[in-house]
């Protein structure tokens, strides 16, 4: 049985095969990363999915925005710049996670699926 540090690895590598064509494979992407995400958090003590959900979906990340986007190396970085980050994330992360960790890389996803990410709220 693989340990968690070695499923996030496992699932980072999946995201990486989506580097060419990352914005026509949104679906895919996402459940991928849901389950990245979901597993960590758990491993991290968060165990209600409803939490998870809300964490996942609705949680305003206005200051990883003001830490991240406006002052940083991400300012000008296109979608495609931004993905490759969030995969390198994800990888450089996987063995050895926190909150914070997970949350800075959730922000690169919120932020590289934007319109994405809304459009699908927008039906719910």
């Amino acid at each position: 049985m693989k340990n968690l540090c070695d499923k996030r690895v496992e699932l980072a590598l999946k995201l990486e095969k989506y580097n060419k064509n990352f914005e026509t494979n949104y679906l895919e992407i996402k459940k991928i990363w849901y389950k990245y995400f979901t597993i960590s958090l758990k491993e991290l003590g968060i165990k209600s999915q409803k939490s998870i959900n809300i964490l996942f979906w609705e949680w305003k990340m206005d200051n990883w925005k003001a830490m991240h986007k406006e002052n940083s190396e991400y300012k000008e970085f296109s979608r495609k710049q931004m993905y490759n980050s969030f995969c390198n994330e994800a990888h450089y992360i996987s063995d050895r996670i926190s909150l914070d960790r997970i949350f800075r890389t959730h922000w690169l996803f919120r932020e590289i699926f934007r319109d994405e990410i809304s459009e699908e709220q927008y039906k719910i």
